[in-house]
């Protein structure tokens, strides 16, 4: 099952981000602060293997390709599978 295949999807936080805060206003910021780190439990987005970067160079289409399935990433097409659950 691909994560994006209905579409994407808006993520917006519940409280308003401080404009002032010109580090904690960052997007960046924001999910690390509000969604890794408290509910996804990820603090260093560095060294977390449940966690990969894919860089904007490489499109929408680079992202759509992504699967992520209980924090384990992998590209679905490189393996010619689908993801399966990994415990």
């Amino acid at each position: 099952m691909n994560p994006v295949q209905d579409g994407w999807h808006t993520l917006r936080p519940r409280a308003a981000v401080d404009a002032a805060d010109p580090i904690g206003s960052l997007d960046v910021s924001v999910l690390q602060d509000r969604l890794l780190t408290p509910v996804l439990n990820i603090g260093d987005v560095r060294t977390d293997k449940r966690i990969d970067f894919v860089g904007g160079a490489r499109g929408t289409v680079a992202l759509e390709h992504v699967t992520v399935v209980l924090g384990v990433m992998h590209d679905a097409e490189c393996c010619g599978h689908e993801s399966t659950l990994v415990p």
